[in-house]
């Protein structure tokens, strides 16, 4: 269209939506005695904001949270491998896994003295 004698302005807002990314996934242990808490930590970028975090334990959810932070008192002896998946309106992003090792009951002396005594040897 042309114009004659008229000034004319446009203006134009674009807003550029992103699935979640550069997500971050962290665990405070990674080997503790059976009924210790391991705390999870998971968070990510995205326009909108991550609405959801879900967390799962050897591909099962276990969690779901919208401030991606867990507490999980670790009951069962075993190898576990954690993993965080990040949601906004736009998509889902899978995240990094950690896994966590669980030995035995700290009323078993000898597996979590040597445990703590090897954690501490590492210090």
């Amino acid at each position: 269209m042309i114009y004659i004698g008229t000034n004319v302005n446009a203006f134009c807002s674009c807003r550029v939506l992103v699935k979640p990314e550069q997500l971050q996934f962290v665990a405070n242990k990674r080997t503790v005695c059976q009924d210790e808490v391991v705390n999870f930590n998971c968070s990510a970028d995205g326009i909108p904001v991550v609405h959801t975090y879900q967390l799962y334990e050897n591909d099962t959810l276990v969690g779901s949270s919208s401030s991606g932070v867990w507490n999980r008192t670790m009951s069962t002896g075993g190898v576990f491998i954690y993993t965080c998946m990040a949601n906004n309106t736009v998509g889902t992003a899978e995240g990094m896994s950690v896994s966590v090792t669980v030995n035995g009951k700290k009323s078993d002396v000898l597996k979590c003295f040597n445990y703590h005594f090897r954690r501490r040897l590492s210090l």
